[in-house]
Parts: C-alpha cells; structure tokens; sequence
C-alpha cells in the first residue's frame, strides 16, 4: 500500500488532537493485539510478555521517501503508535499538519539533533542533514488503556535527552535556530 499525503495529515493531526492512531489501512482491519499486527504484515521486536514495538514501512508516491507506522505493545495489547519519517524535511511536516499549535524547542549541546513538543502530548523528532532538518519521528503520550495512559514516554524522554531552547530569547546569529524558529512558526 502507498501512503498519500493526506493519509499521512490525517495521522498527524489524530496525534496533536489528543488520540491515537491504530491504523492506517482500512477500518475493517484495525489491529488490538500482537497477533492482530503480526497477521497484518507488521515485524515486531521486544517481549511479548512486556513491551513490544510493531513496525510498517509505507512508501510514498515521492521516489526515497515514506513511513514507518509504529505500534506500541503492553502484555500483547497496543497501546499507542507513532511514525518514523523516511526523507521528509521537518519543514514538510509542518505544512502538512497545517494547523495551530503550540510548541516548544529542545536541542542537544552541537546544535544538531533536536525535538518539538506540540500541544504538550506529541513529540517531532529531527536531525540536522546539511542545512535542512529532516524529520525522523512523530509520536504521541497519550496511551489506550489507563496503565500506560498518563505516563507521557515520549515528552519525558524529551526533557532528559536534550535542553529546552527559548527562542525568543535566541540570538540572531544561529542560522539553524532561526530556520526552525521560520519552520514552527509557518503554522
């Protein structure tokens, strides 16, 4: 199956208004174990009697460009997914969700590889490729069931990987600063 664009805003959009996405195929096949995604061409890693992660590459119309769809397992049931971004510029992404949000900017010491927290609840990844960030992933805290819902994974992981960066109160002499500052701020 080929993803579309479209597809690919609709996901992003169901993660910065607070749900989950559990498939992006069809209605009538929508995975809610392990065996569900196994049966549905997804490789899975990890323990089946703890945590599990499902993986399926998607490509796009665009020749070297797609996604992974990701699903997050919990004793065999999912609980959340995410997306792993294969040739998308961050700046792409953000066209794509085309929407007003709310975000905050968190890098590592060099300068290179970074995130973005939106709405408080989904994460961007991106690593710096020559001048353009490119995006890597997209996922979200929020979780199906109540013993992982609340437990903000991916937020958290965030605030102890890298240092939040103010950009208001940023220089003007960081070139990659001031091109993600023009990236979040085109919504």
């Amino acid at each position: 199956m080929i993803i579309d664009y479209q597809k690919i805003n609709l996901i992003l959009r169901t993660y910065i208004n607070g749900d989950i996405c559990t498939n992006i195929e069809s209605k009538d096949k929508t995975p809610s174990t392990r065996e569900d995604a196994v049966s549905m061409g997804f490789d899975g890693t990890g323990d089946p009697s703890d945590h599990e992660l499902f993986e399926k590459y998607y490509p796009t119309v665009r020749k070297n460009q797609g996604v992974n769809f990701k699903l997050y397992t919990f004793k065999g049931e999912i609980w959340s997914s995410g997306l792993d971004f294969h040739g998308f510029r961050l700046s792409n992404i953000f066209k794509i969700i085309n929407e007003k949000i709310n975000t905050r900017l968190f890098m590592d010491e060099s300068k290179t590889n970074g995130a973005i927290i939106i709405n408080d609840l989904c994460v961007c990844r991106f690593s710096y490729f020559k001048k353009n960030p490119l995006a890597l992933t997209f996922e979200t805290d929020k979780g199906i069931f109540e013993e992982m819902s609340g437990k903000k994974i991916s937020t958290t992981a965030i605030n102890s990987e890298f240092k939040e960066i103010f950009i208001n109160q940023t220089g003007r002499n960081n070139k990659k600063i001031n091109k993600l500052k023009n990236i979040i701020n085109q919504n």
